[in-house]
Formats: C-alpha cells, sequence, structure tokens
C-alpha cells in the first residue's frame, strides 16, 4: 500500500482525496512506463544501427574480395587460353612432322601399290639398278622411330592443354603412320607382307 495514504488519518480522507490520489499514481505509472519504453526503443535503435554499420562494413569488404577474385579468375582463364592456343599451334607443327618424317620411298610404294602387288613380289622389282625391297633395306630405321618418339613424347606434353579427343586423333594418326613404315620395312626383311 501506499505509504502516503497510511500516514493521512482515515477520518480526513475523502473520496475526492482518494481519486485524485489514485489518478496522479496513475498518470505518474503511465509517464514511466512511457519514458521507460522511450528508453528501450532507443537502445534497441541504436544497437540495430550499429549492427546495420558492421554488416555493411562487412559485405563491403566480401565484395572487394569477390571482385579481386574475378578479376584473378579472368586473368587466369586469359593465360589458360593463350597456352590452349600455343598448344594447338605445336600440335599443327608436330603432326605435319608426323608425315614428313616418313622416308620418301615408304610413303611412294604406299600409295602405288596395293597389298596385292606387294605380296606378288612388285617390292623386288628394280628401277635404276635397285629394287624397292633394297632401297627400303637402306633406310635407317632407328633414325626414323627415334625421330616419331620424340616427335610423339612432345605431343603428350600437350595433352593437358589440348584435350583428350584432339590429342586422341593425333595419336591414332601416328600409330597408323608409325605402324605402314613398320609394315614395309619388316616385309622388306622378312618378305612377310601383312596388309
Amino acid at each position: 500500500m501506499n505509504p502516503f495514504l497510511l500516514s493521512i488519518p482515515i477520518n480526513q480522507i475523502d473520496m475526492g482525496s482518494i481519486l485524485a490520489l489514485v489518478l496522479s499514481s496513475g498518470a505518474v505509472s503511465a509517464l514511466v512506463s512511457k519514458l521507460v519504453v522511450e528508453r528501450m526503443k532507443s537502445f534497441w535503435k541504436h544497437n540495430a544501427d550499429l549492427k546495420i554499420e558492421s554488416l555493411k562494413g562487412e559485405i563491403s569488404q566480401n565484395n572487394s574480395i569477390v571482385l579481386s577474385l574475378i578479376g584473378q579468375s579472368g586473368q587466369s582463364r586469359q593465360k589458360m587460353v593463350e597456352k590452349q592456343i600455343e598448344s594447338v599451334q605445336v600440335l599443327w607443327e608436330c603432326t605435319k612432322k608426323i608425315s614428313g618424317s616418313v622416308p620418301s620411298l615408304i610413303s611412294t610404294v604406299n600409295n602405288i601399290l596395293t597389298h596385292e602387288e606387294v605380296s606378288n613380289g612388285a617390292l623386288k622389282h628394280r628401277r635404276r639398278g635397285l629394287s624397292f625391297e633394297e632401297e627400303i633395306l637402306a633406310i635407317d630405321k632407328i633414325g626414323y622411330f627415334d625421330s616419331a618418339f620424340k616427335n610423339l613424347e612432345r605431343l603428350q606434353s600437350l595433352c593437358p592443354f589440348i584435350g583428350p579427343r584432339l590429342n586422341i586423333l593425333v595419336t591414332a594418326y601416328n600409330a597408323m603412320i608409325g605402324r605402314m613404315v613398320y609394315l614395309l620395312i619388316n616385309a622388306a626383311e622378312t618378305e612377310k607382307y601383312v596388309t
């Protein structure tokens, strides 16, 4: 109970005084309540503003990191594309070397003689004093295959930059040419003709 009310003698308390006292204490508590609410709103708003500023700073920092990473990614991609272009140019040079390294006599025999003609002894025919067979046997096989393998090693080093499909095509082409040379040299040495 209110100490003020206890200090007033009971005979002096009238209904108007009691009503005035109750209304004034209600007004005071409403005022205090309103001040507390306003104070709490102000405190929460201040904390929220601080948090918003902190988050804005973090977002700005994250945006600058992302932009930096995007720039670095673009530069890396550009370097990769340049390396791919360079690798494809080297690949083309190596591919031209594959057919260019074949001894001309082997290409000629392979282009003009059929399997049946080779099997029927066409390599033994003489032209300008030597037979195809004798000229084929005079080819430096070791030199040819050494240069072919060096070229193949160079092609293999390009594999990560030219992709598996292109690499498989060039490797198959290299194998086909090498097999053709091997079979004709072997046919001249052993007289066993294989298509």
